[in-house]
C-alpha cells in the first residue's frame, strides 16, 4: 500500500475529504482488507480525539480560543447553528460576501454629517500646519541634495576627473610625472 492511498484512508477517517473520494475509500475497503483495517483503526481514532478534544474543551472553559465552553449532552439551537456555519467552508465565505454587500449597499449613501464655521476653522488651520511642516521638510531635503550630494559627492569628483582629463588633452602639468 502506498502513502498516499494511506493518506487518503486518514483524510476519510477524519472526514476531510469531498464526497467522490469518500465513497472510493469505502468501496475500496470493502473489497480490500487490509484497506479496511486500516480505515476501521483510523476512524477509531478519529472518534477518540474528538472525544478527546470535547472533554478538553469542558475541563478548560478559560481556553486560547476564547470559545465559551459547551456541555455535552445538551443541545443550544444558537451553538448548533454557529457550529454548523462554521464546520461548512463555502457558507462562511458566502456569508462574508453577502455582509459586504448589505453593508456596501447600506453605507454607500451620503453622509449628512453637518460640520460646525469653528470645525472647519480648526481643519483648515491644522492643514495649513501640515503643510508648513512638510515644506520646511522639502526645503531641508532640497539644501542636502544641492548642496552636500550634488556639490560635494557628484561635483567634486567630476570636477577633478575633467581638470585631470583636461591637463593630461593639454600636455600640462603632471604629464612629467607619468612619463
Amino acid at each position: 500500500m502506498n502513502t498516499k492511498l494511506e493518506n487518503k484512508i486518514i483524510s476519510v477517517a477524519y472526514g476531510d475529504v469531498n464526497i467522490l473520494t469518500k465513497i472510493k475509500i469505502r468501496l475500496l475497503a470493502r473489497r480490500n482488507k487490509e484497506v479496511k483495517k486500516l480505515l476501521d483503526e483510523y476512524s477509531a481514532t478519529a472518534r477518540k480525539v474528538k472525544t478527546v478534544k470535547q472533554e478538553l474543551f469542558i475541563q478548560a472553559p478559560e481556553n486560547i480560543s476564547g470559545k465559551l465552553p459547551v456541555k455535552t449532552g445538551e443541545t443550544n439551537p444558537l451553538s448548533f447553528a454557529i457550529s454548523y456555519f462554521i464546520n461548512r467552508p463555502l457558507i462562511p465565505a458566502a456569508a462574508l460576501i453577502i455582509a459586504v454587500i448589505i453593508s456596501l449597499v447600506l453605507f454607500s449613501g451620503k453622509s449628512n454629517q453637518q460640520y460646525s464655521e469653528e470645525e472647519i476653522k480648526l481643519a483648515e488651520k491644522q492643514v495649513k500646519q501640515t503643510i508648513v511642516l512638510v515644506a520646511g521638510a522639502f526645503e531641508k531635503t532640497k539644501y542636502t541634495l544641492e548642496k552636500e550630494i550634488l556639490a560635494e559627492k557628484v561635483g567634486e569628483p567630476i570636477y577633478r576627473t575633467t581638470k585631470v582629463l583636461k591637463d593630461y588633452l593639454k600636455g600640462g602639468k603632471g604629464n612629467e610625472k607619468l612619463n
